[in-house]
């Protein structure tokens, strides 16, 4: 069966922001070799405005912290909130309020979004 026009800019969509999300990851790691909660080696770009709660935040530097793959996993399958409250005090409150303000922006998420970041991922 044959992709229709919709279903061929999904699929190309899906596709750059997968792009877009492992030259993420790959920069906060390199620019911060170690986890902001225990020291170890980070391995992951945590987003701490979730993905899923804000498309402004998904591809900002400020919102990924860099955590080892032990206190990644706490944070999202501990029903403590003890690291977010460490990531929050290490970081600083005036950190967490920009990041507040920031959440609720709006932006469109279409194929020239994801070229962009790409684009300024890549020049980083």
């Amino acid at each position: 069966m044959k992709k229709t026009a919709s279903q061929k800019y999904a699929t190309k969509k899906r596709g750059l922001a997968k792009k877009a999300d492992k030259l993420l990851q790959i920069l906060v790691v390199k620019l911060n070799p170690t986890c902001i909660c225990c020291g170890d080696p980070s391995s992951v770009a945590h987003h701490f405005i979730y993905k899923s709660q804000s498309n402004y935040l998904r591809y900002s530097i400020k919102n990924c912290v860099p955590l080892c793959f032990k206190c990644h996993f706490l944070i999202h399958h501990s029903k403590s909130s003890e690291l977010s409250g460490l990531i929050t005090l290490r970081k600083g409150k005036d950190w967490f309020n920009e990041l507040i303000l920031e959440k609720n922006k709006l932006v469109k998420t279409n194929l020239s979004f994801y070229e962009e970041k790409i684009k300024t991922l890549e020049k980083l």
